[in-house]
């Protein structure tokens, strides 16, 4: 019985290999996030991965771009990108945005919403 469970754990593991190093099996994204602030006044975007700080505060017409790293998903697999704007220190507004294998993203800020564009 002792020899089953151990050829059991044994196939299980060299399975589990084998799906972490297949070839194509699992890809790294770089996703190119660019956020515009199309509100009347200063505010500050950031997404998933970063936080609220004086780097990310765009003042009304401009952008920042930054990028998102998905590692370790399969090949069509969606995720998520989360997008944030904010003000004083608080979060305003988020609004997450699904991707599989697009490059880029783009997003603006209208005082309340955000939308891809």
């Amino acid at each position: 019985m002792k020899m089953k469970k151990l050829s059991v754990l044994l196939s299980g593991l060299a399975l589990l290999l084998l799906m972490s190093v297949c070839p194509g099996c699992q890809k790294e994204f770089e996703i190119e996030v660019t956020m515009i602030n199309g509100s009347s006044s200063d505010v500050h975007l950031w997404i998933t991965g970063e936080s609220i700080d004086p780097s990310n505060k765009l003042v009304p017409g401009s952008s920042r771009m930054a990028r998102f790293t998905n590692k370790g998903k399969f090949e069509n697999e969606e995720f998520a990108i989360t997008v944030y704007a904010g003000q004083n220190g608080q979060v305003l507004t988020s609004k997450e945005f699904t991707r599989n294998s697009e490059v880029s993203l783009r997003v603006r800020y209208s005082g309340g919403t955000l939308v891809e564009e």
